[in-house]
């Protein structure tokens, strides 16, 4: 009998645990486009897809932000033109942005720079010339 019920109970702690655990992980995350470029300067065209989808096709203007949820998993793959200048980049990437709730992204003249908290930033992708 005492084993029944320590048998009973081992499957509802791992059956707990599961449902907890896949909560977790499927837990929407918000991403910020933030255009940090200088006033009177062009705007920035971004275009993002997720999953071969087009889920963003925006224009940002000097101190503007785009915010969205990414509620299907995958890369939200963006490409951006500024004036002559290009660039692509994961807004969104499942490993890399896994236990934050929010992404941060700051555009400008230099490129784009990833944050999680809005103190740290560091330089992920340059513009290059077309």
């Amino acid at each position: 009998m005492s084993s029944k019920i320590t048998n009973s109970f081992l499957i509802l702690i791992l059956a707990l645990f599961f449902t907890f655990s896949s909560s977790i992980a499927e837990t929407p995350q918000t991403v910020h486009l933030i255009s940090k470029l200088d006033n009177g300067t062009n705007p920035v065209q971004i275009k993002c897809q997720v999953n071969g989808a087009l889920s963003a096709d925006l224009t940002l203007k000097s101190g503007q932000d785009f915010q969205f949820t990414t509620n299907v998993k995958g890369k939200y793959n963006c490409e951006a033109s500024w004036g002559r200048y290009i660039a692509a980049f994961d807004a969104f990437e499942p490993t890399r942005d896994k236990g934050h709730s929010i992404i941060y992204w700051w555009i400008k003249e230099d490129g784009f720079y990833l944050s999680w908290n809005k103190i740290d930033w560091k330089l992920i992708v340059e513009w290059e010339s077309e």
